[in-house]
């Protein structure tokens, strides 16, 4: 007995879930194939002049009852599930996206507010240093004048 056959011996839903998920990505590509087509207007041309043919003098009331047959009972049979699933699918894939876009615009989000915090912290920064730099301001006339008394003394010696 090889090792998948031993696998599939020992957990048989494993082995069907394998299988059926090749299964669902068939059905739900048909889905969304047939939600696509049933959404086009050359469907609804079809059903249009199908729907006319059926109202034709021309026509056998055998062809007339066939053609209601098909267009009121065998098509919504078949399409109705075929369009429910494929919505589902859609929106599937449209949540996923959402949740990418939700992901990302949130990361984005983070990296500006860590830049906002570096700005704050630098305008911060800058205001100190424009505080100390008028400190140091107040203090130039002061100097100034030390330094010429210091000068005059020079001069006198």
């Amino acid at each position: 007995m090889s090792e998948t056959q031993a696998r599939a011996h020992a957990k048989p839903w494993l082995y069907l879930n394998a299988i059926g998920s090749g299964m669902n990505r068939f059905n739900e590509n048909v889905a969304v194939k047939g939600t696509m087509a049933f959404g086009s207007m050359w469907t609804f041309w079809a059903f249009f002049v199908l729907g006319i043919l059926a109202m034709m003098p021309f026509m056998s009331d055998h062809a007339r009852t066939l053609i209601q047959l098909i267009s009121s009972a065998w098509i919504q049979l078949w399409a109705l599930p075929l369009l429910m699933v494929g919505g589902i699918v859609l929106n599937r894939a449209s949540e996923k996206r959402a949740e990418e876009d939700h992901a990302t615009i949130r990361e984005e989000f983070d990296i500006v507010k860590g830049e906002q915090l570096m700005i704050k912290a630098e305008l911060a920064e800058a205001e100190e240093t424009r505080r100390d730099i008028g400190e140091l301001a107040k203090l130039l006339p002061d100097i100034a004048a030390r330094l010429e008394r210091i000068e005059a003394r020079l001069a006198e010696r």
